[in-house]
């Protein structure tokens, strides 16, 4: 790997208020000549491989599943951060990932608004919305 080598001996001066950056720029060199000298150290199959867009959020271990008391905690923490929803009648179950809503809400925009603030939880498989309206 080589290195890379500038002489600094004229910058024996200090900065000042009064210079402006672009005196100090031609002084230093600029950012894009350090950036070429050190992109030629890099292999370029190293490189590459960066270079994808790839994204494997969520693509865990095989087999791996979040428990269902986490799932459980989170919708709960979910639906009882909402300023909209009124909660307190809703009943939260989860049985292999799959998470049961029962209970009661005031209209059927609550009942929606249940199911939708919980369908982005990582790990479940399914949503059961057995909420029931209050008339």
């Amino acid at each position: 790997m080589t290195q890379y080598k500038k002489d600094f001996s004229e910058l024996n001066q200090t900065f000042r208020e009064s210079d402006s950056y672009d005196e100090l720029d031609d002084r230093l060199g600029t950012s894009s000549d350090l950036r070429n000298s050190y992109s030629s150290d890099f292999d370029p199959s190293y490189k590459d491989q960066y270079e994808i867009k790839r994204n494997y959020y969520g693509f865990g271990p095989k087999g791996y599943r979040r428990s269902d008391q986490k799932l459980k905690d989170e919708a709960r923490l979910l639906l009882n951060q909402d300023p909209i929803l009124d909660s307190s009648n809703i009943n939260i179950e989860v049985f292999n990932n799959v998470i049961y809503l029962r209970g009661f809400v005031d209209s059927r925009k609550d009942k929606k608004r249940a199911e939708l603030l919980i369908e982005d939880i990582f790990g479940i498989e399914d949503i059961q919305n057995q909420l029931k309206i209050m008339r």
